[in-house]
């Protein structure tokens, strides 16, 4: 058919076609009815022009194409393409020339036509063209009807999806933002941006929701009384429902009165089914009855009990009213959201002021709805104490609010041949399941619940671990090249030959994890907790360790080679045996550190904290330690060849058969230690403390000891000591 050729050539060319030309191939088409790319598309629609009576075919086509491009651009998120393309379309007057045919004149007289109609003014609402009046904030309920309309072209539905999708993930975003600031110290100074209408209020009526939602649960409730109503019949089911709906509902005025008009309504509703078994469908069909009731009726003003409830400022209540039939069936949420749109479009020729009451029914619907409907959330947890005699059960100052992604829960699902690309998993409940050998490439669980599942042996490259918790889940032999694992748990995890080359796991907590073994070549792991963790005999050449925490950690016999630990917490840690050539550990804390044979040549550990760590027969050839504290360090038997410790501690520490040959020890304090046998020619003493330091059988060739700061110190067959500075030391009362 003519218009399935213009169609597939314009999704052709929006897909594989640089923006310029989209524009310029569409301009060419409906503007001056040329199609240079492909002539068939201009013969095409020289067809559908040929005919005076097909005016319609031509609206339909023009409006179809015109979602087609939007769609892919809101898709793509390129919202500057979406309003060039509205302003070439608004601009069509400046188009107008003399025409040479017949289906040129009729061309600008249905486009023309078309720019008049409301299909075109619908299109300016899809393209999220912003309006004047106040209903624009609400403009995903406006859009529902449109998605809905079973007239409107597949594209047009789609486009109105994504945009529907794109405000509410926008404003479920902007919430959880605001929450966490307005929640968080800095925003003392700096007040965080409320997507609500509802002021600072918003805090306390969603923890009181919140609050109200944990003692009775509504999702629970709603699955208890359908099963308590299974097999009764309708006129049976219509009695219970008002119980129901009034549940922890206030029983005093208006609440009576809705009560009351709800049973009167329910008695004479579908009363010809009164002795037949309730059904699903009919369980739907009543909810929407009720729906209506309670908001507006098709072509009506809204209801009386909506305005006597926005009249009493009780919208909270009809809220939860609406949330709890809403639960009884989940297609009634359309049609809930076309009466909202109607409410809506009665009220939005209405000045903003006079639409108060409306507007605080919508915040509080648009909140109350993305609490309990929507894939968040959210949970008080208790900060502090109640003082005691101040705190009333309807405050909730001692409680913070948090919000967690929720996803499906897929623990009964079988993915073990599950073998996706870009999948989107987000928040998906797979705990203790057996995914061994599964392949997940590029997929998205992030806020995933993965405890104690079994992924070893899977393939996971490139997917997204972010905040997941996955405490003692076996990763065993996993491919996880390129992963993000940022603040996710891991706590106790097996990851026994895992290759996490590449990997992102900066912030995550890898408390008491297993990782020998284990490829984490170019891995980011800074601020990472790695607490009691065991990675011996692994691979971290070129890995991101600043500021993270390895206390007590084994890194015994693993590749450290120009590794960043700057400022790592490596209190306790066993590093016997590591490779750590070309290391940066400026200003980290290697405390009591177990550093026995371990390769330092040319480390950097400058400021670094190395008190009772133990560096026997440790090489740190070329190492810089500069200000480095090494009280009570165990070196003996160490290498510091060509060394740089200036103004270094080394207070008490055991240097014995140390070769410090051509370092530079400029201001070190040696102080009690102890360097017997060492071998210190070369070197430069100059302003060192050698307080009472044991130098018994060094060799002291040039070591630069006459510039020393000297004090009772012990000599005793010392090679490499000339006369003249035997004579200078003799002169310093030696013991």
């Amino acid at each position: 058919m003519s218009a399935d050729l213009i169609y597939e050539f314009f999704l052709n060319r929006v897909q594989t076609g640089s923006p310029a030309s989209v524009l310029d191939s569409f301009e060419q088409l409906f503007f001056y009815l040329l199609c240079p790319q492909k002539p068939e598309v201009k013969v095409a629609l020289e067809e559908i022009l040929s005919y005076e009576e097909g005016e319609p075919h031509f609206q339909g086509l023009i409006k179809r194409c015109c979602y087609i491009l939007i769609n892919n651009w809101l898709i793509k998120r390129q919202y500057s393409l979406i309003r060039k393309f509205i302003h070439k379309l608004s601009d069509f007057s400046d188009y107008y020339k003399t025409c040479l045919s017949i289906q040129e004149s009729r061309l600008l007289l249905w486009l023309k036509h078309f720019l008049e109609s409301e299909n075109y003014q619908e299109l300016l609402r899809y393209a999220n063209i912003e309006r004047g009046d106040w209903s624009y904030r609400y403009q995903s309920y406006l859009l529902v009807p449109q998605y809905l309309n079973p007239h409107n072209s597949r594209e047009q539905k789609e486009t109105v999806r994504n945009l529907i999708k794109q405000l509410k993930d926008q404003y479920k975003f902007d919430l959880a933002m605001y929450i966490a600031r307005l929640q968080s110290p800095a925003s003392r100074d700096r007040q965080p941006k409320n997507p609500t209408l509802l002021g600072d209020e918003v805090i306390n009526l969603i923890k009181q929701t919140i609050s109200t939602q944990r003692v009775f649960n509504y999702g629970t409730q709603a699955n208890l009384f359908l099963s308590n109503t299974q097999n009764v019949t309708y006129g049976q089911f219509k009695q219970c429902l008002p119980q129901y709906l009034m549940f922890n509902l206030s029983q005093q005025y208006p609440a009576n009165i809705i009560r009351e008009r709800i049973t009167q309504k329910l008695e004479s509703l579908y009363c010809i089914h009164d002795d037949k078994i309730v059904s699903e469908a009919l369980i739907t069909r009543t909810c929407n009855r009720l729906i209506e009731y309670l908001l507006i009726e098709k072509n009506s003003p809204p209801t009386f009990l909506f305005n006597l409830i926005i009249k009493q400022g009780s919208q909270l209540t009809l809220v939860i009213l609406l949330l709890k039939l809403v639960l009884l069936g989940n297609s009634c949420r359309n049609y809930l959201d076309i009466c909202i749109a109607n409410l809506i479009q009665f009220y939005q020729d209405h000045a903003e002021v006079r639409c108060q009451g409306m507007i605080q029914f919508l915040e509080i619907f648009n909140l109350v709805f993305t609490l309990f409907t929507e894939n968040v959330q959210y949970f008080l947890v208790k900060t502090k104490e109640d003082t005691e005699g101040n705190q009333s059960e309807t405050e909730f100052n001692t409680y913070r609010l948090f919000c967690q992604f929720k996803g499906p829960d897929l623990r009964n699902s079988n993915l073990k041949e599950l073998k996706s690309r870009g999948k989107d998993l987000r928040g998906a409940d797979l705990r203790e399941t057996n995914l061994k050998s599964v392949e997940l490439i590029q997929v998205d669980l992030s806020l995933a619940k993965l405890s104690r599942a079994d992924l070893s042996y899977g393939v996971f490259t490139e997917s997204k671990f972010f905040i997941s918790n996955l405490n003692y889940t076996n990763l065993m032999d996993a491919t996880l090249t390129r992963t993000d694992f940022r603040r996710a748990e891991l706590k106790h995890a097996n990851l026994i030959c895992s290759n996490l080359k590449q990997a992102n796991l900066n912030r995550a907590d890898l408390t008491g994890a297993i990782i020998t073994e284990a490829n984490l070549q170019e891995a980011n792991l800074e601020n990472s907790d790695l607490t009691e963790a065991n990675l011996s005999a692994s691979d971290l050449q070129l890995a991101n360790l600043s500021s993270a925490n390895l206390k007590k950690a084994n890194l015994s016999y693993t590749n450290l080679r120009n590794v960043n630990l700057n400022r790592a917490n490596l209190q306790g840690a066993n590093l016997q045996g590591a490779d750590l050539r070309g290391a940066n550990l400026t200003a980290a804390n290697l405390e009591n550190a177990n550093l026995k044979g371990a390769i330092l040549e040319r480390t950097i550990l400058t400021q670094a904290n190395l008190k009772f760590a133990n560096l026997v027969k440790a090489n740190l050839t070329g190492a810089t330690l500069n200000q480095a504290d090494l009280s009570h360090t165990i070196l003996v038997d160490a290498k510091l060849r060509d060394t740089s410790l200036v103004q270094s501690n080394l207070c008490q520490a055991d240097l014995s058969q140390v070769d410090l040959t051509r370092s530079n020890l400029k201001q070190v304090d040696f102080s009690y230690a102890s360097l017997r046998d060492a071998i210190v020619r070369h070197t430069n003493l100059k302003d060192a403390i050698l307080f009472y330091t044991d130098l018994r059988g060094a060799n002291l060739f040039r070591s630069g000891i006459s510039e020393a700061q000297i004090k009772e110190i012990q000599l005793g067959n010392n090679s490499g000591l000339s006369d003249q500075t035997r004579i200078f030391l003799s002169g310093e009362e030696i013991c």
